[in-house]
């Protein structure tokens, strides 16, 4: 071979091993957007849960209660065996417990959601220095 071709050959070879590293920078890159929307997947499907499972929590105690007024509590001779099926007002009893089973979860709810946006906890720390102050 002769020394242009050689020199052109050498050329060539740097061309080749500078696309090689640039593949390899891509690839490299390519890798890292592939990890950053997986962890944005992730990040979206955790957000979403647990707002399936603040849902479930408010929605589970009145659940409970309705299952368990829901049933058939009768003796075997007919008459019911729940004191409230006897009682005058007992379906407007439900309906009282039902609302103050769904603002005591809706109050967990608000909490847990500004526990969670951080408005919660400047007021803990500020309870704690006044119990402090006045424990000393």
């Amino acid at each position: 071979i002769g020394g242009t071709a050689s020199t052109y050959l050498e050329d060539v070879e740097d061309a080749v091993v500078a696309m090689i590293e640039d593949v390899a920078q891509l690839s490299q890159m390519a890798k890292s957007l592939e990890e950053a929307y997986e962890k944005n997947q992730d990040k979206q499907m955790n957000s979403t849960l647990f707002l399936l499972s603040v849902i479930s929590a408010v929605f589970l105690p009145a659940q409970f209660i309705t299952g368990l007024y829901g049933m058939n509590f009768v003796k075997e001779d007919g008459s019911p065996n729940m004191p409230e099926l006897k009682w005058r007002f007992g379906y407007g009893y439900f309906w009282i417990l039902q609302a103050v089973m769904l603002v005591g979860a809706a109050s967990l709810l608000l909490f847990v959601s500004s526990f969670s946006r951080g408005r919660v906890k400047p007021l803990l720390q500020h309870c704690r220095t006044l119990c402090s102050r006045s424990c000393c």
